[in-house]
Protein backbone atom coordinates (compact mmCIF):
# COMPACT_ATOMS: atom_id res chain seq x y z
CA UNK A 1 0.00 0.00 0.00
CA UNK A 2 3.00 2.33 0.73
CA UNK A 3 4.92 1.57 -2.33
CA UNK A 4 1.25 2.26 -4.37
CA UNK A 5 0.89 6.03 -2.46
CA UNK A 6 4.21 6.37 -3.31
CA UNK A 7 4.19 5.79 -7.00
CA UNK A 8 0.87 7.86 -7.07
CA UNK A 9 2.81 10.66 -5.53
CA UNK A 10 5.74 10.74 -8.13
CA UNK A 11 3.63 10.79 -10.96
CA UNK A 12 1.14 13.89 -9.31
CA UNK A 13 4.15 15.56 -8.54
CA UNK A 14 5.93 14.88 -12.33
CA UNK A 15 3.10 15.47 -13.58
CA UNK A 16 2.77 18.98 -11.87
CA UNK A 17 6.33 19.79 -12.62
CA UNK A 18 6.13 19.04 -16.37
CA UNK A 19 2.96 21.09 -17.07
CA UNK A 20 4.78 24.26 -14.34
CA UNK A 21 7.34 24.33 -16.79
CA UNK A 22 6.66 24.19 -20.42
CA UNK A 23 6.71 27.92 -20.56
CA UNK A 24 10.44 27.62 -20.16
CA UNK A 25 10.73 26.90 -24.23
CA UNK A 26 8.81 29.85 -24.61
CA UNK A 27 11.40 32.03 -22.56
CA UNK A 28 14.15 30.01 -24.66
CA UNK A 29 11.96 31.34 -27.81
CA UNK A 30 11.35 34.56 -27.00
CA UNK A 31 15.49 35.52 -26.49
CA UNK A 32 15.47 33.78 -30.02
CA UNK A 33 13.76 36.18 -31.59
CA UNK A 34 16.03 39.07 -30.54
CA UNK A 35 18.41 37.40 -32.17
CA UNK A 36 20.71 35.97 -29.44
CA UNK A 37 21.08 32.40 -30.44
CA UNK A 38 24.23 31.60 -28.24
CA UNK A 39 24.28 30.75 -24.62
CA UNK A 40 21.64 32.48 -22.95
CA UNK A 41 23.11 33.96 -19.55
CA UNK A 42 19.88 34.56 -17.41
CA UNK A 43 19.28 36.56 -14.11
CA UNK A 44 18.54 34.07 -10.81
CA UNK A 45 15.30 35.72 -9.82
CA UNK A 46 12.15 37.03 -11.33
CA UNK A 47 11.43 40.34 -12.06
CA UNK A 48 8.22 42.30 -11.29
CA UNK A 49 5.91 43.12 -14.30
CA UNK A 50 6.86 46.64 -15.48
CA UNK A 51 3.80 47.65 -16.81
CA UNK A 52 0.25 45.87 -15.96
CA UNK A 53 -1.70 44.59 -19.20
CA UNK A 54 -4.08 46.83 -19.10
CA UNK A 55 -1.79 49.72 -18.73
CA UNK A 56 -0.24 48.55 -22.41
CA UNK A 57 -3.85 48.12 -24.29
CA UNK A 58 -5.53 50.55 -26.04
CA UNK A 59 -9.22 49.92 -26.08
CA UNK A 60 -8.61 46.29 -24.40
CA UNK A 61 -6.44 45.86 -27.43
CA UNK A 62 -2.61 44.89 -27.08
CA UNK A 63 -0.41 46.27 -29.87
CA UNK A 64 2.77 44.97 -30.98
CA UNK A 65 4.63 43.33 -33.69
CA UNK A 66 4.68 39.52 -34.71
CA UNK A 67 8.25 39.37 -33.90
CA UNK A 68 11.25 41.34 -32.75
CA UNK A 69 12.97 40.78 -35.99
CA UNK A 70 9.95 40.97 -38.04
CA UNK A 71 8.35 44.35 -37.57
CA UNK A 72 4.73 43.38 -39.01
CA UNK A 73 2.21 44.95 -36.93
CA UNK A 74 0.31 42.48 -35.07
CA UNK A 75 -2.50 43.09 -32.08
CA UNK A 76 -4.60 40.87 -29.73
CA UNK A 77 -7.82 41.76 -28.14
CA UNK A 78 -9.24 41.03 -24.75
CA UNK A 79 -11.78 41.27 -22.80
CA UNK A 80 -12.08 44.03 -19.80
CA UNK A 81 -12.71 40.38 -17.38
CA UNK A 82 -9.53 39.42 -19.21
CA UNK A 83 -7.22 42.46 -18.40
CA UNK A 84 -8.65 42.56 -14.69
CA UNK A 85 -7.51 39.66 -14.22
CA UNK A 86 -4.04 39.32 -16.05
CA UNK A 87 -3.57 43.02 -13.96
CA UNK A 88 -4.59 40.93 -10.71
CA UNK A 89 -1.87 38.25 -11.40
CA UNK A 90 0.83 40.45 -12.31
CA UNK A 91 0.33 42.30 -9.21
CA UNK A 92 0.45 39.13 -7.37
CA UNK A 93 3.39 37.28 -8.74
CA UNK A 94 5.78 36.30 -5.88
CA UNK A 95 9.45 36.46 -6.63
CA UNK A 96 10.76 32.80 -7.64
CA UNK A 97 14.18 31.65 -7.77
CA UNK A 98 14.83 30.21 -11.49
CA UNK A 99 16.21 26.97 -11.70
CA UNK A 100 19.84 26.02 -12.82
CA UNK A 101 19.44 24.92 -16.84
CA UNK A 102 16.08 26.51 -17.06
CA UNK A 103 16.37 25.83 -21.08
CA UNK A 104 19.05 24.56 -23.07
CA UNK A 105 22.20 26.12 -23.40
CA UNK A 106 21.59 28.62 -20.33
CA UNK A 107 23.12 29.87 -17.33
CA UNK A 108 21.86 31.07 -14.53
CA UNK A 109 23.78 33.89 -12.71
CA UNK A 110 24.00 36.36 -9.77
CA UNK A 111 22.84 39.84 -10.50
CA UNK A 112 26.11 40.95 -9.11
CA UNK A 113 27.85 38.47 -10.90
CA UNK A 114 26.84 39.30 -14.09
CA UNK A 115 27.39 43.14 -13.10
CA UNK A 116 30.94 42.88 -12.34
CA UNK A 117 31.53 41.04 -15.40
CA UNK A 118 29.69 43.56 -17.95
CA UNK A 119 31.42 46.37 -15.97
CA UNK A 120 34.83 44.77 -16.07
CA UNK A 121 34.51 43.68 -19.83
CA UNK A 122 33.44 46.72 -21.10
CA UNK A 123 36.87 48.12 -21.87
CA UNK A 124 39.90 46.37 -22.48
CA UNK A 125 43.33 47.48 -23.84
CA UNK A 126 41.49 50.94 -24.42
CA UNK A 127 39.20 49.35 -26.85
CA UNK A 128 35.37 48.50 -26.33
CA UNK A 129 34.66 45.33 -26.03
CA UNK A 130 31.54 43.15 -27.51
CA UNK A 131 28.53 44.10 -24.62
CA UNK A 132 27.89 41.37 -22.37
CA UNK A 133 24.01 40.23 -22.72
CA UNK A 134 22.06 38.65 -20.25
CA UNK A 135 18.43 38.72 -19.41
CA UNK A 136 15.94 39.09 -16.74
CA UNK A 137 12.31 37.07 -16.86
CA UNK A 138 9.50 37.62 -14.99
CA UNK A 139 7.08 34.69 -13.86
CA UNK A 140 4.47 34.12 -16.38
CA UNK A 141 0.44 35.28 -16.19
CA UNK A 142 -2.40 33.31 -17.96
CA UNK A 143 -5.43 33.84 -19.51
CA UNK A 144 -7.91 32.13 -21.47
CA UNK A 145 -7.76 28.92 -19.38
CA UNK A 146 -4.24 28.66 -19.39
CA UNK A 147 -3.61 28.96 -22.98
CA UNK A 148 -2.39 32.78 -23.69
CA UNK A 149 0.99 33.08 -21.06
CA UNK A 150 2.90 36.57 -20.92
CA UNK A 151 5.77 37.52 -19.51
CA UNK A 152 8.49 40.23 -19.32
CA UNK A 153 11.83 39.92 -21.02
CA UNK A 154 14.74 42.28 -20.08
CA UNK A 155 17.08 42.07 -22.62
CA UNK A 156 20.53 43.50 -21.05
CA UNK A 157 23.49 45.03 -22.72
CA UNK A 158 26.67 45.35 -19.82
CA UNK A 159 25.89 46.38 -16.73
CA UNK A 160 23.31 49.25 -16.96
CA UNK A 161 21.30 49.40 -20.48
CA UNK A 162 18.77 47.65 -22.21
CA UNK A 163 15.07 46.64 -23.62
CA UNK A 164 11.99 45.34 -22.54
CA UNK A 165 9.48 43.27 -23.76
CA UNK A 166 6.22 41.66 -23.42
CA UNK A 167 5.73 38.26 -25.26
CA UNK A 168 2.62 36.61 -25.54
CA UNK A 169 2.56 33.43 -26.84
CA UNK A 170 -0.91 30.93 -27.50
CA UNK A 171 -0.59 27.18 -26.36
CA UNK A 172 -1.10 24.91 -29.47
CA UNK A 173 -0.55 20.94 -29.97
CA UNK A 174 3.22 21.54 -30.45
CA UNK A 175 3.65 23.56 -27.42
CA UNK A 176 3.59 27.67 -27.01
CA UNK A 177 3.57 29.46 -29.83
CA UNK A 178 4.65 32.90 -30.66
CA UNK A 179 1.90 35.27 -30.82
CA UNK A 180 2.84 38.84 -30.26
CA UNK A 181 5.84 41.25 -28.58
CA UNK A 182 5.29 44.56 -27.41
CA UNK A 183 8.54 46.77 -27.03
CA UNK A 184 8.02 48.66 -23.71
CA UNK A 185 10.80 50.53 -23.64
CA UNK A 186 14.64 51.15 -23.83
CA UNK A 187 17.27 52.34 -20.62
Amino acid sequence: MKLFLLIICVIILGVGTAQDTTFYTAFRDAINSTGNTGTVFYIDTAIAFWHKPSELAKKKTLHGVETIRVNKKNSLALTKKELKSLDQQAKQAAPVLWPEDMMPDSRRVTRDTINSIAYQNRWRDGEKEKPVHYYYFSQPIYTRNNTLLMFYVYDMINYSAGYTFLFVYRLEKEGWKHRLAISTGAF
